[in-house]
């Protein structure tokens, strides 16, 4: 029977707003009758069918489902005394049979608030320390707001509504890597697309997108975590990636937010290593407001682990960079409607790093809609990246999501039309050949010269692409810049990072020409050597400004006169150069100071020797340029601009310290090497296990509390799990002290293990094991 208060009192059927949640009040409908209106959802709820509340909050994404209920008494009707008798029977009587996750018993001057999905009365708790609200009062806007974020940020597991802190996964993401390993997955993009597919399903579980799909199988975390773990990876495959595939639907390319993860179903030991990785998801907690530091190194924490960093380097533009570039353009300050574009955008760090900054400015918010700021279009001819791409603006817009899940359908359709695989030809985004389409260019584009020619060759077949790529070039950069220039509306600029080469080539000087003749170009910044994952080469942040209009060879000579061109040597990025990128010291700040100091019309401090300003036509329709010759010698020494074929002073010292080496190295070997007897032939070979105790003896340790260690602060180290760093002190070593050294290795890890020098004495437990 229908329930004639709910078509009274909400005759749409909808409640009053709280964000993205419903509240209905009420007092005479029962938990069948919301059922029956849509409210609730649809099934049995047996003898309880006829159970009553005074208020019911819903939410009806990704299905309907109970987030709140409450149950209103008589003022100074609940006492210390007698509110967990009533928070009982609201707990059996209405929470467990609707699922609901929070309950709360108030009478007007004081409210209990309790988990709704533990097995007893539990009252909720704040991790920031406030007070649960005391006064329920669904027309006070600040109640409201408050509400939505308790019920947006309410963890059952531990009864508590999360702090707004942001979480690190760097750690996490580091573990994933070492986990991965084991499948022989070294490939960093292998690694990065696997991790990441697991991050964005625990990142939507944790969001509570991840219920029910449309067959009304269980798709959520906690369900695969409760299936046999030999069978757990078979059931995500079959079932779960579908679904998420279905919330995030591929685009006009084809392509998805996730694809090519190295596990496979029928792997009985891939099941059980997705079911650890799955565990190290969980132990970490919520992946919600995801500190922003990590979502722009994300890439680096999985390109550190890698020896294959150049494989997939080509895809990497350092964040130190990608910032430095920013706030050179000043993107921040651009008015709202720009068009930007990256033609070859790899993961999508150009596009995406305003939003990591400030996320909620990039974006025109209003309930479900959402609608970004600028048109951005960010192109990758390679699939796996360009899926990647999707998956990055995922964690990097997720915080909007957690707010409203109803703006998935919007932010689906945005991913598909700001990130798009060119897969289809050899010349990917280089096929739009677009004129006078953005306001802004940032892009880092591939340098190569080896299999220009064939690309040559499609241009030629084609009289639209010979004409529009009509300008003499080396290497696919050219292309690039002729798409760039030719791209830019009048008073655009762009943002281009160039090999050092594409000015030295003789071969180039037409297209530099050209470029100069249609943009001014105010910025050179050379970039010091192994800057980048995949090339030990320097390279060239080029800042051009496409010209308001044509001009004649007359008037191009005048005004490349009133022109001028700074030039930065950048010797430290803030980050070492090498597969750690560890921090260090960085010039980036005062180039980015140097350049709005230059771009406001005031020249560079005469103590700040790494910049230089030259005339544009000292630049202009040269055969070759060389950057780092426009400083004095000393300078460009000082700076680390010579390299060792331009300074002989340095080659001839180089070359005498090698030959001081090989001397003593050879004068060593006549007196010692020569007199050491040849090794012997072996007569015999065996094979070796861990287990012959005729060369080994493997144990472990005992069990060890924390309690029993946490006020001792020296002493002899106690190693356990972590077998680098100590889980206390005690008294008396158990372990240790072997005379021709061995290893220590963590029981319950991913075998992390490290060796231990002959006779160092420490002590081990449970879960650390000697050899």
């Amino acid at each position: 029977m229908a329930s004639e208060e709910l078509q009274q009192r909400y005759p749409e059927g909808k409640g009053a707003r709280i964000g993205d949640f419903e509240v209905f009040e009420t007092q005479l409908t029962t938990l069948r009758q919301f059922a029956e209106h849509g409210l609730l959802p649809n099934k049995p709820y047996g003898v309880l069918a006829s159970q009553k509340c005074d208020s019911l909050i819903i939410n009806r994404s990704p299905t309907v489902h109970a987030v709140a209920i409450g149950e209103c008494k008589q003022p100074g009707g609940l006492t210390k005394s007698n509110w967990e008798k009533f928070a009982k029977d609201l707990l059996v009587t209405k929470c467990h049979p609707t699922g609901c996750p929070i309950g709360y018993l108030t009478d007007g001057v004081q409210t209990w608030w309790i988990n709704g999905q533990a097995e007893d009365v539990i009252e909720v708790q704040r991790e920031d320390g406030r007070p649960m609200p005391s006064v329920i009062n669904f027309k006070n806007k600040s109640f409201v707001s408050e509400l939505s974020y308790i019920l947006n940020n309410f963890e059952p597991a531990h009864s508590r509504v999360r702090a707004k802190t942001s979480s690190n996964p760097e750690l996490l993401a580091r573990e994933v890597w070492q986990t991965i390993w084991r499948l022989k997955a070294d490939r960093p993009e292998d690694c990065l697309a696997t991790f990441v597919e697991l991050f964005l399903f625990k990142f939507l579980d944790d969001l509570r997108l991840m219920k029910r799909d449309q067959n009304g199988s269980d798709v959520s975390l906690a369900h695969v975590m409760s299936l046999d773990r030999e069978l757990c990876y078979r059931y995500y495959e079959s079932t779960i990636r579908p679904h998420i595939k279905k919330m995030f639907p591929a685009g006009p390319d084809g392509y998805s937010i996730i694809n090519g993860i190295v596990l496979q179903p029928s792997n009985r030991d891939h099941n059980i290593i997705f079911h650890e990785l799955l565990k190290k998801f969980v132990r970490f907690g919520s992946l919600k407001n995801t500190d922003p530091e990590f979502k722009t190194r994300l890439y680096e924490s999985f390109l550190q682990e890698s020896k294959t960093t150049t494989a997939f380097g080509q895809f990497f533009t350092p964040r130190k960079v990608v910032g430095a570039i920013h706030d050179m353009a000043r993107v921040g300050e651009m008015p709202a409607g720009k068009d930007i574009c990256d033609p070859a955008a790899g993961v999508g760090g150009f596009v995406l790093e305003q939003m990591a900054r400030d996320l909620e400015s990039q974006w025109q918010l209003k309930g479900a809609k959402m609608t970004p700021i600028h048109r951005l279009k960010a192109y990758e001819i390679v699939p796996k990246t360009a899926i990647l791409a999707k998956a990055n603006a995922l964690v990097h817009c997720g915080d909007m999501l957690a707010d409203q899940p109803s703006r998935l359908r919007a932010f689906s359709k945005w991913l598909n039309e700001t990130f798009v695989c060119k897969d289809k030809s050899s010349l990917g985004s280089l096929e739009e050949m677009f004129k006078e389409k953005f306001d802004l260019i940032l892009t880092n584009p591939p340098f190569v010269v080896s299999g220009s020619g064939d690309i040559s060759k499609i241009i030629k077949a084609n009289n639209k692409r010979k004409i529009y790529f009509g300008r003499k070039y080396s290497g696919v950069e050219g292309l690039f810049i002729q798409f760039i220039v030719q791209s830019l509306k009048r008073n655009g600029e762009a943002w281009v990072l160039l090999p050092e080469t594409f000015f030295l080539r003789t071969t180039d000087r037409q297209l530099r020409t050209w470029m100069m003749e249609n943009c001014s170009i105010d910025l050179l910044a050379i970039l010091p050597e192994k800057t980048f994952f995949n090339t030990p080469k320097r390279v060239v942040i080029a800042h051009l400004k496409r010209r308001p209009k044509d001009l004649s060879s007359q008037q191009l000579s005048l005004q490349l006169a009133k022109e001028s061109v700074l030039l930065f040597a950048v010797s430290e990025i803030g980050e070492t150069r090498d597969s750690k990128r560890l921090p260090c010291g960085s010039d980036l700040p005062l180039l980015t100071k140097t350049y709005l100091e230059h771009v406001a019309g005031k020249a560079p401090d005469a103590h700040v020797t790494r910049a230089a300003l030259v005339p544009a036509l000292d630049i202009f329709n040269k055969e070759s340029v060389n950057i780092r010759h426009f400083w004095r010698r000393d300078v460009a020494k000082e700076l680390g601009l010579l390299g060792k074929d331009e300074d002989p002073l340095e080659a001839k010292k180089e070359f005498d310290s090698r030959m001081k080496t090989l001397e003593v190295a050879a004068r060593d070997w006549l007196k010692v090497g020569a007199r050491r007897a040849p090794p012997k032939m072996p007569a015999a070979w065996r094979t070796v296990e861990l287990g012959d105790s005729t060369f080994f003896q493997l144990s472990i340790g005992k069990r060890v509390l924390k309690k029993d260690v946490y006020r001792n602060r020296t002493g002899v180290a106690l190693y356990s799990a972590n077998i680098h760093k100590p889980f206390g002190f005690v008294h008396v070593p158990n372990a240790g002290a072997l005379k021709h050294g061995g290893c220590l290795w963590s029981i319950d890890s991913d075998f992390d293990s490290r060796g231990v020098a002959p006779g160092e004495s420490y002590a081990i437990t449970d879960h650390c094991g000697q050899l």
